[in-house]
């Protein structure tokens, strides 16, 4: 367990993994000083190309993955990449795993699947990786070419390691090209059992007909959010959000979404009409995620994981 960067006021023994390239300093309110990464394919109202900090994420997660292959991977037979204010479920994780029958020993790439034009991958907020997939995945990241300077000037959609990379297509190529494909993790109703967005956003998007709205492309209509046993839930960055999701849904004695409830048939409503917009407004979203945390918690408690 550890944290890829290294964070302010963290414990003496944290590991931090040796980077080549280094964040572009920001000043004291944590401003970027420097700007040295082009922004894809933004430009400014002048025509100029954009340029960004650069962070270099996708080096910070493969030296990870190695790390862990070359000092971890007798730990444990999964791991996981986690964004740091995503909410993690172990518990409904380790029952998912066993249901799908997946063995560690096999190379397994998973988490929630998005669509990039033709290329499949897997977003960064929680990725996963068997316990073959991390030693696989080590001896590729350590035979990438690697690339430095502007990225305006590389050619992408390769298994590269260059300045100001991204994280998910980049992995999702190199893991293709040693025929480790993404998979998706979902339950048995082809509900997402993780949330990308806020769970009251997310209890509202549905697919509109005729389109190919990032987020639904190449799916199944059926697959929508949420399935009442996820594993993640993103973005949260108040710790508080955190705290009050572990009482709301694991404290017995905490009656808060009980009490906040409202006539199911209403929400049942809002269920029925999917294809009208991509999103529904208004308390609806409240509402929703109301009754979908409810399940959640009667779910844990069920599966035996309430405290």
């Amino acid at each position: 367990e550890f944290y890829i960067d290294p964070v302010s006021g963290a414990k003496a023994g944290l590991v931090v993994v040796p980077m080549v390239r280094k964040n572009d300093p920001t000043d004291e309110r944590g401003v970027p000083l420097k700007k040295s990464c082009w922004s894809g394919g933004v430009k400014n109202p002048d025509g100029s190309l954009k340029y960004i900090q650069c962070r270099h994420i996708w080096e910070k997660v493969w030296r990870s993955w190695v790390h862990i292959a070359h000092n971890d991977k007798h730990m444990a037979e999964w791991f996981f990449k986690l964004d740091d204010d995503t909410i993690f479920f172990p518990q409904n994780m380790r029952k998912f795993l066993r249901e799908s029958m997946w063995s560690h020993r096999d190379p397994h790439y998973f988490g929630h699947r998005l669509f990039h034009g033709s290329r499949t991958f897997i977003s960064g907020v929680m990725v996963g990786y068997s316990q073959r997939t991390v030693e696989l995945a080590a001896q590729k990241y350590l035979t990438m070419e690697h690339e430095y300077g502007d990225r305006a000037k590389f050619k992408h959609g390769r298994c590269v390691d260059r300045d100001g990379a991204t994280q998910e297509v980049t992995e999702s190529k190199c893991l293709e090209e040693i025929n480790i494909k993404a998979e998706v993790v979902r339950d048995l109703h082809g509900f997402e059992k993780i949330a990308l967005q806020d769970i009251s956003e997310a209890m509202k998007f549905r697919k509109r007909e005729g389109t190919d709205y990032w987020l639904w492309y190449g799916r199944v209509k059926t697959a929508i959010c949420c399935s009442i046993e996820p594993v993640a839930f993103h973005p949260y960055k108040n710790p508080k959000t955190l705290i009050k999701f572990y009482q709301e849904l694991f404290d017995r004695n905490n009656t808060v979404l009980r009490d906040k409830m409202v006539d199911r048939n209403l929400i049942l409503n809002v269920y029925k009409n999917p294809g009208k917009h991509k999103v529904m407004g208004g308390e609806f979203g409240k509402y929703a995620e109301f009754h979908y945390l409810l399940h959640v918690r009667e779910a844990l408690s069920m599966n035996g994981f309430m405290k």
